[in-house]
């Protein structure tokens, strides 16, 4: 390649490609555009030089074919926790991907502990319960990236609430979200004595998801893998509230890993990392 403008005016693509550039290569050039699916033939004239002095004597010319893009599946917000009001709003990303089934599992509030304790994510048999299956239709172009919303809200009960698992399952691709259906946040610090990590103190503080307020009257609770809730306290606005776990003379001295909160129908969580 001896000059990025003369070879560019050598090379032809058939059908033509829009925003063709060369760049040098490890044994030659490579040519980058924008190629859609489909079949091409590219032509090189008879001239062309390359950076140490050879000459192309004669016209080269080689058929070839673009495969369609691998498909794709994501969702669009990667967060655990939505605000109820985003539930009619869930952005789905695909790439050649005609239609998914989506499965919706709830996590009861009463497997929620067990749930957080176990390891990995996922929602199974044990700790859900499925509530909703759905064939969903995605629209796009063929190659080209694109963003589907679903209004998930009007396909499940209003009472809908805690933290749900949705899974998308299409020819060949799949994605995965657990997300948490709250219109509160929890910001907590804790502390323990040196060697003591279960017998915890933690002050914890709830705020509106919307508007980062704090919230009254939310009862919180820390909590053991085993289910056994050690300690509980109510929020007071700003000022929070203080959970002591005073374990010292309880014979089980398993480390507390958890926050659970509840006001009304509402329920949020903090799992220690």
């Amino acid at each position: 390649l001896h000059d990025a403008l003369p070879i560019l005016s050598r090379i032809h693509f058939t059908p033509a490609v829009k925003k063709v550039y060369v760049t040098p290569g490890r044994a030659g050039f490579r040519v980058f555009g924008d190629f859609k699916r489909g079949a091409y033939t590219v032509k090189i004239d008879a001239g062309a030089t390359s950076v140490d002095g050879g000459v192309l004597l004669a016209p080269f010319s080689r058929s070839f074919s673009v495969a369609a893009r691998k498909p794709q599946l994501a969702f669009a917000a990667s967060g655990r926790y939505l605000p109820r009001s985003a539930w009619n709003n869930l952005g789905i990303k695909h790439l050649n991907v005609e239609a998914v089934n989506l499965v919706v599992r709830e996590i009861p509030p009463e497997n929620l502990v067990f749930w957080m304790g176990a390891e990995g994510d996922a929602a199974d048999d044990r700790t859900s319960n499925v509530i909703l299956k759905k064939t969903i239709q995605l629209r796009g172009d063929p190659d080209a990236p694109t963003t589907t919303w679903l209004d998930v809200a009007s396909m499940l009960p209003a009472t809908t609430k805690g933290v749900l698992e949705l899974r998308l399952v299409g020819v060949g691709v799949q994605a995965s979200s657990r997300i948490l259906l709250t219109n509160m946040s929890l910001v907590a610090k804790k502390t323990s004595p040196a060697g003591k990590p279960y017998d915890q103190s933690v002050q914890v503080w709830a705020l509106g998801m919307e508007d980062a307020e704090p919230l009254d009257g939310v009862d919180v609770s820390l909590v053991r893998k085993s289910g056994k809730v050690v300690a509980r306290c109510s929020t007071n606005g700003s000022s929070g509230c203080r959970l002591e776990a005073n374990a010292d003379t309880d014979p089980d001295q398993a480390e507390p890993f958890a926050l659970v909160a509840r006001r009304g129908d509402d329920l949020t969580y903090i799992r220690y990392s």
